[in-house]
């Protein structure tokens, strides 16, 4: 009976790390909800069987820097915000943990087969926007400033983020696949994703699947040069969405915004802030408390909720302090990848590690952007990335990986 109850524990919160991509398809409630149970019903698991967990340094570090934040928010000027955001981050770090302990090698596919699902799913909502103006739960989708920018269930920035984050792998994994039906149903996933990317109007997306698309090219193994066609494919694709003229406004401004060094403002800003005295340098001004500043300030420039990048936000969240830490998490994750593909001679593993490690590093490198690692449009599938790398890598078995195709 007991045995019984284990397994039952364990197939449930394994179903609800495979159907976590589509709990992306709602509000943050179900991402937060989804991710929640699945962790809860692992330690109960943990707790009935008495196993260890395995906890890599990365997560040592990780759960350290979610430790701070959340002390941290205790002594700051708006404590409720800090703490919302600090213990939104703690629950992602927990839900790739879990992910990270996954012993049932069996599952990838399944897991794979949903992130297809979503794309779909989130293409399909992009189309009916374009058509009737608004999306599968039927909110308004917005005309900003007179140009075409859908959505999806959550922002603008966030629906382009989370479509680039998930199509990433698909992508590398097509090479891999025997089935010449497959490879096209898969790429037209793709194409149909890249579409919508570029109609959303948001540039964070397009920056993040062309920079995860070259860095594709450079580590996954399956990948060859007659595959370099694939380039001027999504080229053709971006100039002729760009003949809409609203969407060719969108990316003008944007290009303009960027001439006139609108990163190097909110840059200055975040930094002046940072440097503001000697305990804010070394603990921060507090977790998610720039747009705060910026609204009381009389700078008419600093009008933006996020300083557009990360390393800038996460000094400003916790300071130099913080800043080691999320660098030290950055060089584990690369080293502990790179280490595994320097060794590892199975080209089919590699090309299944390659296919999560492109997003993740593609967000890591990314810096000068305003997606963030703590809202749930783009950092729920960054750390879900990271803990299925970390369990695919973690203790590899040529025996124990179930072929995708």
């Amino acid at each position: 009976m007991v045995a019984s109850n284990r397994d039952y524990l364990t197939k449930t919160y394994h179903w609800l790390i495979i159907l976590f991509p589509l709990s992306m398809l709602g509000k943050q409630i179900a991402v937060m909800a989804t991710m929640s149970s699945a962790i809860l019903l692992f330690f109960l698991n943990i707790f009935l069987t008495a196993e260890r967990i395995r906890v890599p340094i990365f997560f040592k570090v990780a759960l350290t820097l979610c430790i701070l934040l959340i002390v941290r928010s205790i002594f700051t000027d708006f404590p409720v915000i800090a703490l919302k955001k600090s213990v939104t981050l703690l629950v992602y770090v927990m839900f790739a943990l879990v992910i990270q302990n996954i012993k049932d090698r069996t599952i990838y596919p399944k897991i794979f087969f949903f992130l297809c699902v979503f794309l779909i799913a989130l293409s399909l909502d992009g189309v009916i926007q374009v058509i009737f103006g608004k999306d599968f739960l039927n909110n308004r989708a917005p005309l900003k400033e007179g140009y075409l920018r859908i959505n999806g269930p959550f922002s603008g920035v966030g629906f382009s983020s989370s479509l680039a984050l998930f199509a990433l792998p698909i992508f590398n994994l097509i090479p891999i696949d025997k089935s010449l039906r497959k490879r096209i149903a898969y790429f037209s996933i793709i194409i149909c994703s890249f579409v919508m990317i570029v109609l959303s109007g948001e540039r964070s997306g397009v920056y993040l699947f062309v920079l995860g698309i070259a860095l594709s090219f450079l580590l996954n193994p399956s990948i060859s040069r007659k595959h370099y066609i694939i380039f001027g494919i999504f080229l053709i694709i971006f100039l002729s969405l760009l003949s809409i003229k609203n969407l060719n406004i969108r990316y003008r401004i944007s290009l303009e915004n960027i001439l006139k060094s609108e990163y190097l403002t909110q840059w200055k800003h975040g930094l002046n802030l940072f440097y503001n005295n000697m305990y804010s340098m070394f603990f921060g001004i507090g977790p998610h408390h720039y747009h705060k500043y910026c609204d009381i300030s009389i700078d008419p420039t600093c009008r933006h909720k996020h300083p557009h990048s990360i390393y800038i936000e996460i000094l400003l969240d916790l300071g130099i302090i913080g800043g080691a830490l999320l660098l030290l998490m950055f060089v584990l994750l690369i080293h502990k990848f790179s280490k595994f593909y320097i060794n590892t001679r199975d080209v089919y593993i590699k090309t299944i590690a390659s296919a999560i490690m492109v997003p993740i590093l593609a967000r890591i490198l990314l810096f000068p952007s305003n997606i963030s690692f703590v809202k749930y449009a783009y950092a729920a599938p960054f750390w879900f990335m990271v803990g299925l790398l970390l369990s695919v890598i973690g203790d590899y078995n040529d025996k124990k990986i179930t072929k995708i195709s």
